[in-house]
């Protein structure tokens, strides 16, 4: 197992054996204090504690924990957790902001407790085998060990191609994982309990004396949350869109970094050169370079990149992407290659943290639309026919905006849940997002999940903005691996506006704050009014990415065909795909005007054609039978 850590290219090793246990900790040097981690731990009372993230409010616990702060700044984000550990236990992981996967193994009790970070985690998996316990935040050294399986668990698999698993089964049978946000104890004779530590509280609500005061408390917030993400041994990168989310986390880190006499390094992926283009609405824009560039002018310090796709076909190179991850990505794989040469470019530039805004749409820049909902219900009609008005001159359309918003949500979800029951073994609910075989969909009973455990594809339009907002924050489950990006490109990723400070804070707004006299996102476009260019804060439109998928899937039309050829005659995913409804699909885009393909066609496109092709080519690599 150990060797196997090594080769993939740590820069810090270190390991224990003792008696039944041994201990391996491999690891990369992403901030300063990584210079000094000695892992395993040991703690007074004998116990052994390893931890593998990274502590985001390292100065609050050092605080809380009454360490001296000159001595604490040569201690390891390890050590701090450790003392942490000692003190308060599974009860303080609370107070753990970050993400991580921790252990702690108590040999006079032979318990031990594996640990996840909430709302997000590293994976981290185990194999149980009699009263052994083997983990690993990697695939690859469980797989090392004979005795454990390399077999793919195809009920979960088949929720992958019906849209995502919803579930707590893993990916390999025989494997499980510990789910975000718990905490999981094994001791002898199959002992074992979990238990959830932190989750989003519905009810919670925050309540200001003014809109100002909400905005001075939530730019302080968003000014501690991004300089606690900079901590970094090197260069210091974004993934920066023409975007509110990641344009204000970029703004905030220039602030930030150029306090520092630093630099802030974007990647932009633009689109290809020559490329054609789909038709985009009026709240849509195609190349988001010109926004960009207008950001840098307020910062100096931004050295900006502007990097469009290579030539490569939409599939090659994804075989790295399947040994770093161990998993088909849910992504389509136009989106994974169309931004390899940005990620690529990163590493060349010898970044060591490449900040996102993955979670902003959710947080802070959430546009709000759940107010439409509340005025409904409550019956302030009035207020809602202004709001409807002044969002009607933005460009939205508001039938469609109240049918979602105000109006799906009301259907009592017993009796939306039984109509899907109802229609379950129609391939059409479905078949808009997903090309999995209706049979096989139903042997693995996938497709009953698929309802029973409110898969978001299906649910999406009955919930409320909160639920949806808190589907993708608060999910627990772990299906595979994941988290490979040091291992392809040598720098750390992490995403500011997933931090659970800022999380918490921002789902216990009352929508006004996001959506008032008309102006949707209104805590980004007004509470940052400071941090960004008014062409940015109130521009309504959206940035389309990977919006040069369809010229680049039609120059690899032909390897496109000849991959899913291959996956007809694989004796698994012959099983897995329907290839007849592929066909069609693949007919209709080849007789497509792609600078007409309307934005849902699109979607349907790039979910139920392209797709599968991340799912079947990562079955062919796991069996070695890509060639």
């Amino acid at each position: 197992m150990a060797g196997v850590l090594f080769d993939r290219g740590a820069q810090i090793q270190q390991k224990k054996i003792s008696g039944s246990s041994g201990f391996v900790f491999s690891g990369y040097h992403f901030v300063p204090e990584d210079r000094y981690q000695r892992q395993p731990i040991q703690l007074s009372d004998s116990q052994s504690f390893l931890y593998c993230g990274r502590l985001d409010n390292r100065a609050h616990l050092i605080s809380e924990l009454g360490l001296e702060s000159t001595s604490a700044s040569n201690i390891a984000d390890s050590g701090i957790a450790a003392s942490a550990w000692a003190k308060w236990g599974v009860s303080g992981l609370v107070r753990w902001i970050g993400p991580h996967a921790s252990a702690c193994w108590d040999p006079r009790r032979k318990e031990l407790t594996l640990m996840r970070g909430a709302p997000h985690g590293r994976a981290i998996m185990y194999f149980r085998k009699h009263d052994s316990l083997y983990f690993s935040t990697v695939l690859d050294s469980l797989f090392s060990l004979p005795f454990i399986p390399r077999e793919i668990n195809e009920d979960v698999l088949a929720d992958i191609l019906l849209g995502g698993a919803a579930g707590t089964k893993f990916l390999y049978k025989g494997i499980g994982a510990v789910a975000n946000s718990h905490w999981a104890v094994f001791g002898p004779g199959n002992l074992s309990r979990s238990q959830r530590y932190w989750s989003l509280e519905p009810r919670r609500r925050l309540r200001f004396a003014s809109e100002r005061e909400c905005w001075e408390a939530f730019s302080e917030l968003f000014r501690e949350v991004v300089s606690s993400h900079l901590r970094a041994s090197g260069p210091v990168g974004i993934r920066l869109s023409g975007g509110l989310d990641s344009s204000a986390v970029a703004a905030q880190a220039a602030v930030i970094l150029a306090e520092r006499g630093q630099e802030l390094h974007t990647y932009t992926r633009i689109p290809q050169s020559g490329a054609v283009l789909p038709k985009i609405g009026t709240l849509r824009y195609a190349d988001e370079s010109e926004k960009v560039r207008q950001l840098a002018q307020q910062y100096p310090n931004m050295r900006v990149n502007l990097v469009p796709p290579d030539t490569r076909g939409v599939m090659d190179g994804m075989e790295e992407w399947y040994s770093a991850n161990y998993s088909p990505a849910l992504s389509t794989p136009s989106f994974i290659s169309g931004y390899r040469p940005m990620l690529q470019k990163a590493s060349e530039d010898k970044v060591r943290l490449l900040l996102n805004a993955a979670h902003g749409n959710v947080t802070f820049s959430h546009a709000g639309f759940g107010r439409l909902r509340e005025l409904f219900r409550s019956g302030r009609w009035l207020a809602l026919r202004r709001e409807l008005k002044k969002l009607e001159r933005h460009g939205y359309n508001v039938k469609a905006l109240m049918l979602q918003e105000a109006i799906k949500p009301l259907i009592p979800m017993p009796i939306y849940k039984l109509r899907q029951r109802l229609r379950k073994n129609k391939a059409e609910s479905w078949s808009w997002f997903s090309a999995i075989d209706p049979k096989f969909a139903s042997e693995t009973g996938a497709v009953d999940r698929f309802i029973e455990n409110e898969n978001f594809r299906l649910y999406f339009n009955k919930w409320t903005t909160w639920q949806r907002r808190a589907a993708f924050i608060d999910g627990t489950g772990q299906v595979s691996q994941g988290g490979g990006g040091e291992v392809l490109y040598g720098f750390d990723q992490r995403d500011p506006t997933g931090d659970r400070r800022l999380v918490e804070f921002c789902m216990a707004l009352p929508e006004k704050y996001f959506l008032a006299g008309g102006i949707d996102r209104r805590l980004a476009r007004l509470g940052l009014k400071h941090l960004l260019p008014e062409s940015i804060r109130m521009d309504f439109r959206l940035g389309l990415q990977d919006i040069d998928w369809a010229h680049r899937v039609r120059q690899d039309e032909d390897a496109i065909s000849e991959a899913y050829e291959k996956f007809r005659k694989d004796p698994d995913l012959s099983r897995y795909l329907d290839f007849e409804r592929l066909d069609e699909l693949m007919s209709e885009f080849k007789a497509s005007d792609i600078s007409q393909i309307s934005r849902r066609r699109a979607i349907q496109f790039q979910l139920a054609m392209l797709g599968p092709l991340h799912a079947g080519n990562f079955v062919r690599w796991f069996h070695g039978r890509n060639d």
